[in-house]
């Protein structure tokens, strides 16, 4: 077949279509020019068919987290949580801006807008399902992502601003960043948005003794824990919307702000004497997710620690400012301001035992298998769960050791009755095993040096992948994983990657299927077959193509 030129098809001579020359003219298309059908159709075959591989060329999938062009050129998403008019925002969009000036370019941030039902927790999901590879969290959520950040909500830790940031500017919060790097994870600066401080309706606060007797409306107990019960046998828990009347109608003598939600909520109104003795930092933390850590080279990761340590400072300075700024207005609004002097901090430092949980924490990192020795006359206090909540997100082996059980007068069950109530107190972890004794009489003493070596033994216990998944499926036929929006979690193979402590990926069809109530039956299945006792378990929840099993 030919074509000639006289635009017509040719085949052994004889012509089977015929093209009229001015129908191939430019200007002649689209003006009523009949060309042939057989010509009409192989010419919309060929864009058809050219449209596909055009497109097909310059699509590609791609994932919300860790973009890389053709150039090298990174694009990263960073999701926090603020207003348009909020400083964080601002501050966040210089960074953006310092971070693409320094690369040239190469390194793209990508602020999200936070969706319309996010909250801290909610922001926290997004970023350990890999839909973020940065994120600003608060202190409450970025500790569920380091067990250690516990130790900073602890009150009156640091005697100063300075010296918080000398801490954990410096070797002593390396201890943090450690933590981080552990999980692959960076930890690339702190941010304080000011500090949490008293207030009161009728006096003035300037010694320990003035809170005797004080009614306080609190939003969480525990933000204070131990010390609030130290200060003021008076503490009544309210929903932060609710303390503004109670101020007003005389249920509560005082609480615990910020200066900033002091003024936003109008606290001052009813309430005129401000403590500012600084006694909890309100804490952010920036953090790179460990797929993008692995993506970056080393003189990325130390591009953004410089840039993000740099925009820090600014933050700081203009925290700092701003708080002056609001401490004159309230003043000229009749806020009466006092201060702890440092003998009356010191009265109130020495019983929250301040020095000694840092040396417990010390005392964890360089262990394998802990002891947790508990008084049987005060058994489980406030700041034992949060020293216990460390050892468990630490990875380590724990024994609970109820000292001074001579001293408890015996009845019927008394021993069990007491197990339940700790036990209580730790749901987070059960698996920890109790041994009743005392150090004066030697009690029950010897049996230590067993249930060490069995905690260490069941540390580094190692699971083969074939009865593991078998273990799995039989999970599942007994209890099929649940349904969410009519889709279905489907596990598709398990294995142990690690010990010390146990820790199993589980690979899934969709992470986000995956309720933390079915992970915790699968972690009773792997305790009742296999023991586990005295060490975490770490489950790991993945993605995978079926066709990838």
């Amino acid at each position: 077949m030919k074509w000639d030129r006289n635009c017509s098809f040719q085949k052994d001579g004889t012509e089977i279509a015929k093209i009229e020359k001015s129908s191939l003219e430019r200007e002649d298309w689209g003006n009523g020019s009949d060309s042939s059908p057989f010509f009409r159709r192989t010419f919309w075959a060929l864009l058809l068919i050219f449209s596909f591989f055009f497109l097909t060329a310059c699509s590609g999938t791609g994932h919300p987290a860790i973009i890389k062009s053709k150039n090298n050129k990174i694009v990263l998403t960073y999701g926090l949580l603020a207003n348009n008019d909020d400083y964080t925002l601002q501050m966040s969009k210089r960074f953006v801006k310092e971070v693409k000036e320094k690369s040239r370019g190469r390194i793209e941030i990508k602020l999200l807008s936070p969706k319309d039902k996010d909250n801290d927790l909610a922001l926290l999901e997004r970023f350990r399902s890999g839909n973020l590879d940065m994120v600003r969290l608060p202190l409450p959520s970025a500790k569920k992502l380091s067990g250690k950040l516990s130790l900073m909500e602890l009150p009156y830790l640091f005697d100063s601003e300075e010296e918080m940031w000398n801490v954990l500017d410096g070797d002593k919060g390396a201890i943090f960043q450690e933590d981080f790097q552990s999980k692959g994870m960076e930890l690339l600066v702190w941010h304080c948005l000011g500090f949490r401080d008293f207030y009161t309706v009728e006096k003035p606060l300037t010694s320990v003794e003035d809170f005797d007797g004080l009614i306080l409306g609190v939003e969480d107990e525990s933000r204070m824990g131990r010390a609030l019960q130290l200060l003021s046998g008076n503490i009544r828990e309210l929903p932060q919307d609710k303390i503004y009347k109670a101020l007003q109608s005389g249920i509560v003598e005082g609480s615990e702000n910020t200066m900033e939600d002091f003024a936003k909520q109008e606290h001052n109104l009813s309430a005129k004497y401000f403590l500012e003795d600084d006694h909890s930092p309100v804490l952010d933390l920036q953090i790179l997710s460990s797929r993008a850590r692995e993506n970056l080279s080393e003189e990325d990761l130390a591009l953004l620690r410089d840039v993000s340590f740099s925009m820090a400072l600014q933050e700081r300075a203009y925290v700092k400012k701003m708080r002056v700024e609001l401490r004159n207005k309230l003043s000229k609004r009749g806020v009466i301001f006092s201060h702890f002097s440092k003998e009356e901090k010191g009265k109130i430092e020495e019983p929250l035992e301040k020095y000694s949980v840092i040396r417990s924490i010390r005392a964890i990192d360089n262990c394998d298998v802990a002891i947790f020795v508990l008084d049987a006359n005060d058994m489980l206090t406030e700041q034992d769960k949060k020293i216990i909540g460390y050892i468990h997100e630490a990875g380590k082996g724990l024994i609970l050791m109820v000292n001074k059980w001579d001293m408890i007068p015996k009845e019927t069950n008394t021993m069990v009755e007491l197990e339940r109530q700790v036990r209580d107190g730790l749901p987070f972890a059960p698996y920890i095993p109790m041994l009743f004794g005392s150090a004066l009489t030697k009690q029950r003493i010897q049996r230590l040096g067993d249930m060490i070596y069995n905690v260490a033994e069941q540390q580094s216990m190692r699971i083969k992948t074939s009865v593991l998944n078998e273990l799995i499926r039989d999970a599942v036929s007994v209890n099929p994983p649940p349904t969410k929006k009519g889709k279905q979690l489907k596990i598709l193979f398990v294995t142990q990657v690690s010990i010390v402590p146990p820790t199993f990926i589980i690979f899934v069809n969709d992470p986000e299927l995956m309720h933390f109530s079915y992970l915790r039956f699968i972690e009773n299945r792997l305790r009742e077959s296999f023991g586990f006792e005295g060490t975490p378990i770490r489950l790991v929840v993945r993605a995978r193509k079926e066709e990838e099993q």
